[in-house]
């Protein structure tokens, strides 16, 4: 090799290895949702220096806030709850009085008609009649007799044995496969228990007994959406000056040096970053697949995992145009209507939009290979829009302007079965070294947005204090009753 090559393969080799040692942290956290950016926040207030990495151009994961001229959607009807202290000071320090409390309002679609939502037992005689209404307390009695000494093993056993097989039927059926886009008979009860909670019994002695308690049914919501709250963050990890944030990055591998037990990060930007700490919000099967991608049993097992798709479609409606939709959301339980929620964001109160117009958004799981996922910027349109007819919002065709947007593995499916491959999972990521999953995705929990923030907040504090938190001990679900306890 001629000596100038030689020189220049040295000199090449030197700048690779300072490139690398000029990019070391203690702390790398991949994913820029609430768990990613609660931690990076935490890291940075207490002079951690770290690195956040996140594939978009904006930050905020499946909390980001969308925009159409002067109008703000978010992804869905975010509520943000009072129930932990810690987390609801986390918000109020960051946007203070721009968190404002707001009273609940939202109803059911169902047959064609409304109903008040938390059930009400007079507007749900009068919307169902009452021969229905007999028929689903018959079936509750019969099922709360025939199932007393059962357990239930799925979505469809927690309804039927808690509401009856009547109600299950006509509410909870519909709006569960709409969500899951699998039978109940093959999603896992325990999707059903957390979020609800309660029983029709219980439900319809509160409601007669108007217990405040029961129902959530006030909530904050920040100003201006929840990416207020998102810049919030930025601005404030900025400010500290202690995490680096890289934006529209990918990360390619991830590399573990087992003898000095510290990762090497490559990304697609050609950047490349040293740590003995990765905080992962990203989904569980990526993170394990860079790390221990010659393992057939794990990945046979990652490879399982199921994830439903979000289809949004954001409708910036002319307030000349009449609509009739006077609550901020609507849980839709009718099979003729493919829309799982539609949610003004006007009827929020929270400076969404300007007078001249109403953002009115639906939304549509599905998977990959589903027609809705497939379809044309117009098509979705044209279908919300006949959506929207069915709900009465509108009565006839209307043209204004739109964006469709879809986010792929919106929700982890609890199908038969995957508890099991988590447990097995768990065990895997705690084989490595200060690796850590946080968030929705990166425990393959379908959570709220509490739960990402604690699971953020606490996996700093493992770092910064030396504390062990169980991050797998944080409740993921809202309940509607009061039982919920995060």
């Amino acid at each position: 090799m001629p000596k100038k090559w030689r020189k220049n393969l040295i000199v090449n080799r030197l700048k690779n290895t300072l490139k690398i040692i000029m990019n070391k942290y203690e702390v790398v956290v991949i994913g820029g949702g609430y768990a990613g950016l609660s931690c990076a926040l935490e890291l940075s207030k207490n002079d951690v220096k770290s690195i956040l990495i996140e594939k978009e151009k904006e930050l905020g994961g499946l909390s980001r806030t969308f925009s159409i001229g002067d109008s703000i959607f978010d992804i869905g009807p975010h509520i943000y709850f009072n129930k932990d202290k810690e987390v609801v000071k986390f918000w109020k320090n960051l946007v203070g009085d721009k968190l404002q409390t707001r009273k609940r309002s939202n109803s059911i679609f169902y047959n064609s008609k409304y109903i008040k939502s938390p059930l009400q037992v007079s507007n749900t005689l009068k919307q169902l009649g009452i021969f229905t209404t007999v028929k689903i307390f018959y079936s509750f009695f019969m099922s709360k007799i025939k199932n007393r000494n059962k357990a239930p093993k799925t979505s469809k056993d927690w309804v039927v044995f808690n509401f009856g097989k009547e109600l299950y039927e006509r509410f909870f059926k519909v709006y569960n496969e709409k969500i899951w886009g699998l039978p109940c008979e093959e999603v896992t009860s325990n999707w059903a228990g957390q979020r609800i909670k309660s029983s029709l019994s219980k439900m319809i002695y509160k409601s007669l007994t108007r217990d405040n308690d029961f129902i959530i049914k006030s909530f904050d919501y920040p100003e201006k959406g929840s990416q207020t709250i998102i810049n919030a963050i930025e601005k404030e990890i900025i400010l500290h000056k202690k995490c680096e944030i890289l934006k529209a990055d990918k990360i390619v591998s991830i590399e573990l040096n087992k003898k000095q037990k510290e990762y090497l990060v490559k990304t697609e930007s050609g950047k490349q970053i040293l740590s003995k700490t990765i905080i992962s919000s990203i989904p569980i099967e990526t993170t394990l697949k860079f790390l221990n991608n010659k393992n057939t049993f794990i990945n046979s097992l990652l490879d399982k995992l199921v994830y439903r798709n979000l289809v949004l479609c954001l409708l910036n409606i002319e307030s000349t145009i009449p609509i009739s939709f006077k609550n901020q959301w609507i849980d839709i339980h009718d099979p003729n209507v493919k829309a799982l929620r539609a949610t003004n964001y006007a009827n929020y109160d929270c400076k969404m939009n300007s007078s001249q117009y109403v953002p009115v958004s639906l939304e549509y799981n599905c998977f990959n290979k589903e027609e809705i996922w497939n379809a044309s910027d117009e098509e979705i349109y044209k279908i919300a829009i006949n959506d929207l007819i069915k709900l009465k919002v509108i009565s006839k065709e209307i043209k204004v302007s739109y964006k469709i947007v879809k986010l792929e593995k919106a929700y982890p499916v609890y199908f038969k079965g995957y508890e099991e491959i988590i447990k097995i999972l768990k065990q895997e990521v705690s084989k490595f070294p200060n690796l850590e999953v946080i968030g929705r995705l990166g425990m393959y929990k379908w959570n709220n947005m509490h739960h990402s923030v604690k699971t953020g907040i606490l996996v700093a504090k493992n770092c910064i204090e030396g504390t062990n938190h169980n991050l797998w001990d944080v409740k993921g679900m809202v309940s509607i009753g009061k039982e919920y306890n995060d």
